[in-house]
């Protein structure tokens, strides 16, 4: 691999150095360090807000109304060079040519001797933060990731599109569901976290240098609600569980009854019925994560797959969604040798969407792809409220 030459370092360094926190709708992402974590909640004042899948962040956007006519305000965003060595800007400082930060600045003129003057940086009040996590969604399964997509996230495009920014090159080394849920608390890819099997999560050794753990450390409110895949057993992994004010867990499923009216209840309107509880009954005099980890739109396997809920049949119905270019026979064996029938990606390209679009026949394909756009509408609409 060659050297990046100065100027894609250069670039490379100013996305570290980019804030990437907000006060309503916001996230945690999983490319910053641990101690540029702890600094962008203590320095930050800029807002935004963000969902994510397993593959990483999709769209990360500001609140709304952020910017305001104020006296004078320094502030001094703490990065990280290309050694790992942290550097604080000081008021009135700009990045200098290697991006090693940013300094945000408003000046005014003395009316007596038209001279500029800054005033100390008054402290900031504490980020609140939540981070929505889908599971089983593709990259590309939202309308601004892909124009030619009839899938209908209408919440999440203004998101991305009008609000905030929208990251195309965040990747993950292995995009399997638990393995990237190790990967989003502790910033490693899986060749250092070295947690491969689900009843073995060798990646909570390294609990202490998460972020709920540090924003736990740092006065947070914390919770955690849906999916979270990894053993989780309260005696053996406590430290784990102590961490979390507010944890609810559950997953494996579309539609249940629910405890508390007896009535039937889709997962995602379970998913957002606790989050809305949490942010209700938080104390008020102290910051707070919540993360809301979405089921949706994972399939529960054959034959049904996919179980939204009613009121979203009307969105795809007298849609034709287009079946990918490369649902062929021929792209199938031209795949490397290795890629056999016994293949679990082979397999579930089978039980989900049938022979159809081998054969010439897309209409179980059809079926299927309405039921898990619709899923992540739902998603969708959730986030929303």
């Amino acid at each position: 691999m060659m050297a990046p030459t100065p100027k894609e370092r250069q670039k490379r360094q100013r996305l570290r150095g980019t804030i990437l926190f907000g006060i309503t709708l916001t996230i945690v992402v999983v490319g910053f360090t641990i101690p540029q974590l702890r600094g962008m909640i203590q320095a930050s004042k800029l807002h935004y807000s963000a969902v994510v899948d397993d593959s990483g962040i999709v769209a990360l956007g500001s609140a709304a109304n952020v910017t305001k006519k104020a006296p004078l305000v320094s502030q001094t965003v703490p990065t990280t060079n290309a050694e790992g060595e942290r550097k604080n800007l000081k008021g009135g400082q700009d990045a200098d040519a290697s991006g090693n930060g940013t300094t945000i600045k408003t000046e005014e003129k003395s009316q007596n001797e038209g001279i500029q003057h800054q005033e100390t940086p008054k402290k900031s009040r504490p980020l609140n933060i939540v981070l929505l996590y889908a599971d089983d969604m593709r990259y590309d399964s939202v309308g601004y990731a892909n124009p030619q997509s009839v899938v209908k996230t209408p919440f999440l495009d203004d998101l991305a599109m009008k609000q905030g920014l929208y990251f195309t090159q965040n990747c993950v080394t292995t995009s399997i569901c638990w393995i990237s849920r190790a990967t989003l608390h502790t910033g490693l890819y899986m060749a250092r976290h070295k947690s491969m099997f689900l009843r073995n999560p060798t990646w909570y050794s390294l609990w202490n240098e998460s972020f709920p753990y540090l924003l736990k450390q740092n006065g947070y409110h914390v919770g955690h609600i849906g999916k979270w895949h990894w053993a989780l057993d309260p005696k053996k992994h406590a430290h784990v569980c102590n961490t979390y004010d507010y944890l609810k867990k559950y997953e494996g499923y579309h539609w249940t009854k629910d405890r508390q009216s007896g009535t039937r209840m889709h997962i995602t309107q379970q998913n957002e019925r606790d989050a809305m509880e949490f942010l209700k009954t938080r104390p008020k005099d102290k910051p707070f994560h919540l993360t809301v980890a979405f089921f949706a739109p994972k399939d529960i396997g054959p034959p049904v797959n996919w179980e939204p809920q009613n009121y979203s049949r009307p969105l795809y119905e007298g849609t034709t969604v287009p079946l990918a270019q490369s649902a062929t026979v021929h792209d199938w064996e031209s795949l490397p040798s290795f890629f056999t029938a016994k293949n679990a990606g082979r397999a579930r390209f089978f039980f989900r969407w049938g022979n159809s679009t081998v054969e010439g026949d897309d209409s179980m394909y059809q079926i299927m792809i309405k039921k898990y756009y619709r899923m992540i509408s739902e998603v969708d609409d959730a986030c929303r409220k």
